[in-house]
């Protein structure tokens, strides 16, 4: 009964909205808000998944995979190597005996505070797997954060990532900086 009372709501909202909408469009500035709904439309539809290719520095279109892979790499390393303004507050050394040892509960709170329904990683379990670990298995990661802080030795699978482009909605799709990662 609820469910059928929500739908009628929604399709008499939905109405509603479609009617003004075309009200808006039969006054003077209506043809002005139909140009504007096509450019709106036009750039929802640039899919930067069907785009493979990317234009470089000098806006020559690069189509060779390593190229475009170079340019990435570049572009990547130049975003997240920019020299820091700020200026450091305490060297390794002293932050070093700030830092204690993980407990049991960081791990638990981190669990917790993981988001349900996001994409999974390049192990591919997701997010509600992780969640509903037992006590055992909570113990079992907490020994291996432990034992990866105590060596400072991270595993190479943890390394990699996968990058998932998606464009700004301005600006030219194939160039980098008009794509969020």
């Amino acid at each position: 009964m609820e469910r059928k009372r929500a739908k009628k709501t929604i399709a008499k909202v939905k109405n509603a909205a479609m009617d003004d909408l075309y009200h808006r469009l039969e006054t003077k500035g209506g043809q002005k808000e139909v140009y504007k709904i096509a450019k709106r439309r036009k750039r929802l539809t640039r899919d930067v998944m069907h785009v493979r290719l990317i234009k470089d520095e000098s806006g020559r279109l690069l189509t060779n995979e390593e190229e475009i892979k170079n340019k990435w790499k570049k572009y990547f390393e130049d975003l997240m190597n920019k020299k820091n303004q700020r200026s450091l507050r305490a060297s390794a050394t002293e932050n070093q005996s700030m830092v204690t040892d993980i407990n049991i509960m960081e791990v638990k709170r981190g669990l917790n505070k993981m988001k349900n329904g996001k994409p999974t990683g390049p192990d591919e379990i997701p997010v509600e797997v992780w969640k509903i670990l037992g006590e055992e298995e909570i113990d079992i990661l907490w020994r291996l954060f432990k034992a990866i802080f105590a060596t400072e030795k991270m595993p190479n699978e943890w390394r990699g990532s996968v990058l998932v482009l998606i464009f700004k909605q301005k600006g030219d799709v194939q160039d980098c900086r008009n794509l969020r990662s």
